[in-house]
């Protein structure tokens, strides 16, 4: 409570049956009901469940205070409301005099505000009068990303303090999770920006079941497992140990559903991972690995104006693909992440030698839907990527044949035992995506229209996919051999070596 007292952007992943929905409910009956003029808002997935697990617990706090107290705040229910209805002044008098003949200074302070239920949607959100609310079991919402824009914009849009806690079992690495793991809204990730702070408990917190960290986001991380009650907890009590047997008796058959719902597991849950059992972090992802110098340097571009996104690799001399680095864009033009792009490149890359700096040669590699023009800009992406000296090649592949030849590098080489992709740990966009970030649509009778067997475009684990796949798919055929040639599989019009001619290309 003292948490979400604390910070107005507040955000918990937790397991079932912790409490965390009744704490968040008792913060914001009280903020209703001591608080004048505040509307607050209930929000889960479906109207009935914001009622059920939000409004009708308001209402069962507020009707077990003392019929005094009640008499001072009165209110009424009705059907997807709570409202705290002001006095006429005769009232407020009495209740006053009455206080004030038992002996309890105590003045009455009705407020007009309002609880109100909801479904999931941004529409109310968008209101010029909402003071803050709750969102519950948000992993979980078919738009969550349109409903945080809105909710965070209107409590931030005022200069008072508007709260807003966002709560949730979690489910596959979607916009909630990377909002509780303060993985949204990061521009860059590199060594000079890693994500920040490390999980602690506060000295006076002796359960090892919560723990929480003020993310560079804004917002107040909160992760509540339920071993943070001891009778819940198999590993203290006996109690623990009992609670376990039940709830895996009531999961039997649905290991994953236990880990999701429980265990905080966030690797299950959003459908199939793309990568599956291709990917294994301990062999896949290095601490170590540096770039050899030089060794010729690929790029991987995914463009679009929300999150475009880079990826830096180079080969090892056992042939390994290495991914030192990725940046993602955050609502930037083209050429503004290019230019972002050649600055990060020299930086990583160049090196001083006999006072001259130096370059390694870049490749690049693209979506070919890069080289159309759009009605909304009259060069297309390869075109402005090119007046920068960067000519990125492109195959037109399918997305399969891209999948099956980034599944081919992520195994172990029969010979070596080694695979031939590996990721540098500082690439937590592209390593998330890899454990399950990236992955295919769950099955839902209700969308038909949904291809279970194409990637979920999540508009962001996909964005870092993408550009290693072209980066993959222009190095590799699809049976995992190395090519010899450029990425268009065409001998290249232009060699580049950092915006310069080579001495052919001046030929």
């Amino acid at each position: 409570m003292d948490l979400m007292l604390a910070n107005p952007l507040t955000v918990i992943e937790k397991s079932r049956k912790v409490m965390a929905t009744w704490m968040a409910v008792v913060r914001f009956l009280w903020m209703a009901q001591f608080w004048p003029g505040r509307e607050v808002i209930f929000q889960c997935k479906m109207e009935q469940e914001s009622k059920d697990r939000l409004l009708n617990p308001a209402w069962f706090i507020y009707e077990h205070q003392p019929a005094w107290f009640r008499q001072y705040h009165p209110a009424i229910k009705k059907d997807s409301t709570i409202e705290f209805y002001e006095l006429e002044r005769d009232e407020m008098n009495r209740f006053s005099n009455r206080a004030l003949a038992d002996g309890r200074p105590f003045k009455p302070k009705p407020t007009g505000s309002r609880i109100i239920a909801i479904p999931e949607g941004d529409g109310p959100w968008r209101g010029p009068t909402v003071s803050g609310g709750i969102i519950d079991e948000a992993a979980h919402f078919q738009a969550f990303d349109s409903v945080l824009t809105a909710a965070q914009a209107s409590v931030e849009a005022s200069k008072s303090v508007r709260p807003l806690v966002i709560i949730s079992t979690p489910k596959g690495k979607g916009r909630f999770w990377r909002l509780a793991h303060d993985l949204e809204g990061q521009s860059l990730v590199s060594p000079e920006k890693e994500v920040s702070g490390e999980f602690k408990a506060h000295p006076g917190c002796i359960w090892p079941g919560m723990r929480w960290r003020k993310n560079s986001n804004g917002w107040m991380s909160i992760f509540i497992h339920h071993s943070v009650d001891l009778e819940k907890d198999a590993d203290a009590t006996t109690e623990g140990k009992v609670f376990r047997e039940r709830i895996e008796s009531h999961y039997k058959g649905d290991p994953l559903g236990l880990a999701r719902e429980y265990d905080l597991s966030s690797e299950v849950g959003a459908g199939l991972p793309v990568y599956g059992l291709a990917f294994n972090a301990a062999l896949n992802v290095t601490r170590t690995a540096q770039y050899q110098r030089g060794k010729t340097v690929y790029r991987g571009w995914d463009f679009g104006y929300r999150r475009p996104f880079c990826v830096w690799a180079f080969e090892d001399d056992e042939d390994t693909l290495v991914v030192l680095y990725e940046m993602m864009g955050q609502d930037i033009l083209i050429h503004e992440f290019a230019d972002q792009v050649l600055d990060l490149s020299r930086k990583w890359f160049g090196w001083l030698e006999n006072g001259k700096a130096e370059m390694p040669r870049f490749r690049d590699f693209c979506d070919p839907a890069g080289a159309a023009k759009s009605d909304k800009s009259k060069r297309s992406s390869v075109e402005v990527l090119n007046s920068k000296a960067i000519y990125p090649g492109f195959l037109h592949r399918g997305i399969d044949e891209g999948l099956v030849s980034v599944r081919q590098l992520l195994r172990p080489r029969e010979k070596l035992g080694t695979p031939e992709l590996t990721f540098h740990e500082r690439c937590h966009i592209l390593i998330e995506g890899m454990k399950g970030g990236y992955h295919y649509p769950e099955e839902n009778p209700t969308r038909p229209e949904v291809q279970s067997d194409v990637p979920e475009k999540d508009g962001y684990f996909d964005h870092g996919a993408d550009a290693l796949r072209y980066l993959v798919v222009g190095l590799r055929t699809p049976g995992g051999k190395k090519k010899h040639r450029d990425g268009n599989g065409q001998k290249p019009k232009r060699k580049l070596w950092w915006g310069k001619k080579s001495e052919e290309d001046a030929s």
